[in-house]
């Protein structure tokens, strides 16, 4: 597809296998939730001492951890496009700063008319009651859902932190290292 324009939106690596993990309906416990993430990250790490990024990203893992090394997924997709056909976002960003300069720098990625100041409230109001409804239902199914060890947090952090900084470093932008 010679001059497709392909925005990606990533979210924090620990935060999507997180919420992955919960949206699945195969979670347990906390305590059993941690166990498939010391199990998965360690199957992933000796995948990686033999075989390429590529190979390892495309076995199964539970969690789906592999979904979240970004880099192995990046590279990939820059094999079979060039990097001016991208746009890559975090989903952080988008929830949290949104605003009218985001829209413009869609706009002129996509190639399309920008909108006037005058169109832009509208559609950031729009943005923002879209994203204070999908919190509240978040935040009611996660109540339902439990919650996550801090263990298992940092070790998810911990285990993505080399792939996020490839992938800062791919990029070119220290926003992917999700030190925020």
């Amino acid at each position: 597809m010679p001059g497709a324009k392909i925005i990606l939106i990533l979210r924090n690596p620990t935060d999507r296998t997180i919420s992955d993990y919960f949206y699945s309906g195969l979670h347990q416990s906390p305590t059993d939730f941690h166990r498939h993430v010391q199990d998965a990250t360690k199957r992933f790490n000796k995948c990686r001492l033999r075989r390429s990024y590529r190979a390892c990203a495309s076995r199964s893992y539970y969690p789906r951890i592999q979904v979240s090394v970004y880099i192995a997924h990046v590279r990939e997709w820059l094999r079979l496009y060039p990097r001016e056909q991208f746009l890559v976002l975090r989903t952080e960003d988008w929830h949290d700063h949104a605003n009218n300069s985001m829209f413009q720098e869609i706009f002129k990625f996509l190639e399309i008319d920008e909108l006037s100041e005058a169109e832009l409230p509208d559609l950031e109001d729009d943005r923002v009651l879209v994203q204070i409804e999908s919190k509240k239902a978040t935040e009611k199914k996660s109540q339902k859902l439990g919650y996550v060890l801090p263990e298992t947090r940092a070790l998810l952090d911990n285990f993505f932190v080399r792939y996020n900084r490839e992938l800062a470093e791919y990029l070119g932008d220290e926003a992917f290292l999700w030190n925020d």
